[in-house]
């Protein structure tokens, strides 16, 4: 580390970059104040890192967004030092069963007996003296301190009268806070650029060593194995990668809702989490025999007509027509874009399946939708629903409960950015591209939740 700031130092003193990575610090030519600018600049760029827990934005632009003039192999050698920061300091923070174990001795010794109220049970509580208390003799116990316990901390759990928070959600916290730091070291170590963003194909790496360790994913056979690391790595990518740049950061992926939800199905899962967890064995399964049974010929892809009869023909002619336009190659749908169909389909609210759907309403690439654009879809959802004995509705009320429940700024058009902001993006999708949604939404003017984590990526 001393050679690359002995290196970046000589450089600025005879170059001196004339901003920050972040284009606020000016510097001017004086040797001495260049100094103590660079000193600072190099702990705010490190800050930056270790807060997003790996690659910035200004390293995503390449070396020279980072260090401007600075020349190319120290920027390499400044990046790889920081990325070797935050893994170590992530490894350092990783507790195995017996400190975990030690943890819980020491909340149960500073534990105060209280009677909760609301679930009419005794609950476990600390005050903050005692979760400083706590602090200490753990970092003694264990011979390393923790930065969790620190006033930020508690303050983020609901206090009693008494100031005093839950000792089982504070160690549940602390568990999954270490999980989750074993599961950013463990996929940095597949991460073959280096730069704390991963590419699919090392995340799917990943996902192969994973499946060992992952409970009944592990019994499962080659083939079934493989289906599964496509399905884990599709929702993923569809989800976090909105900008299809092919990877995704790892700080992204940790703190995601679906990398919580994997870490979930990795840790073990109730039967009822086994249904609709996306990274159970179970879900794995069921997604892969909708496959299975729309692929008649057993060609491992789709074509128009297979898709026309998936969930018993729901899904309205013109929307399936589309999505082959929009998103599929060669005519023919493979499983991984099946795959990412399902995810768009299950999670409408999330913005990368706002962005799916989009490209396929939006018809004439116009970047807005008209009354005739919604009408389009509108009248195939009739003709569907006519042809299974069921009423007709005024094409003009659903166009304008639509355009109600949007509120474009343009009472004429809805773009984009009114529809992700409306919040009824899951509503609207289902009106126009599935009959059993639209009869669901027309009898109960509401859909079935989606769960708890749509959209919130």
């Amino acid at each position: 580390m001393a050679d690359v700031l002995n290196l970046l130092a000589s450089y600025i003193k005879q170059h001196p970059p004339l901003t920050n990575c972040d284009g606020v610090l000016s510097w001017n030519s004086s040797i001495k104040k260049s100094n103590n600018k660079f000193n600072f600049y190099l702990r705010s760029w490190f800050r930056g890192y270790r807060l997003r827990g790996g690659l910035s934005d200004s390293l995503q632009k390449g070396p020279s967004a980072i260090l401007g003039r600075a020349p190319n192999g120290a920027c390499l050698k400044l990046k790889a030092e920081a990325r070797s920061r935050v893994i170590e300091t992530k490894k350092r923070r990783i507790l195995d069963e017996e400190q975990l174990a030690t943890i819980h001795e020491i909340f149960q010794d500073l534990n105060e007996d209280s009677f909760d109220e609301k679930s009419l049970n005794h609950a476990m509580q600390i005050g903050y003296e005692s979760f400083c208390e706590a602090g200490k003799k753990i970092e003694k116990k264990l011979g390393k301190k923790l930065e969790l316990f620190r006033p930020s901390t508690f303050l983020q759990f609901s206090q009693d009268d008494r100031g005093r928070i839950n000792t089982e959600y504070l160690y549940g916290f602390i568990e999954r806070q270490s999980m989750m730091d074993e599961m950013y070291v463990s996929i940095s170590s597949f991460d073959r650029s280096e730069t704390g963003a991963i590419s699919r194909e090392d995340f799917c790496a990943y996902l192969k060593k994973k499946a060992v360790d992952v409970p009944r994913i592990c019994k499962l056979g080659r083939d079934d194995q493989a289906n599964w690391v496509l399905h884990s790595c599709s929702k993923i990518f569809f989800l976090l990668d909105v900008k299809h740049s092919g990877r995704v950061l790892i700080h992204q992926i940790v703190h995601s809702n679906p990398g919580k939800e994997l870490l979930k199905a990795a840790t073990g899962l109730s039967p009822q989490e086994e249904k609709t967890n996306w990274f159970s064995e179970v879900y794995s399964k069921f997604i892969h025999g909708l496959f299975l049974k729309l692929d008649e010929n057993r060609v491992k892809s789709l074509s128009r007509s297979n898709l026309y009869k998936f969930n018993e023909r729901s899904l309205c002619s013109a929307f399936v027509d589309r999505v082959f336009e929009e998103h599929v190659t060669g005519g023919r749908m493979t499983y991984e874009s099946f795959l990412d169909f399902m995810v768009a389909m299950t999670w409408k609210k999330a913005e990368a399946s706002i962005n799916f759907y989009w490209r396929i309403l939006d018809v004439d690439k116009r970047g807005y939708l008209t009354i005739a654009n919604v009408n389009f879809f509108f009248k195939d959802i009739m003709k569907s629903s006519q042809e299974r004995g069921n009423s007709t509705i005024e094409a003009g009320d659903v166009v304008d409960q639509i355009f109600d429940m949007i509120k474009p700024r343009d009472p004429t058009q809805i773009t984009l950015k009114d529809l992700k902001d409306s919040g009824v993006s899951r509503q609207v999708f289902s009106l126009l591209t599935d009959v059993n949604g639209f009869w669901r939404f027309n009898e109960v003017e509401s859909l079935p939740s989606e769960g708890d984590n749509d959209g919130t990526y």
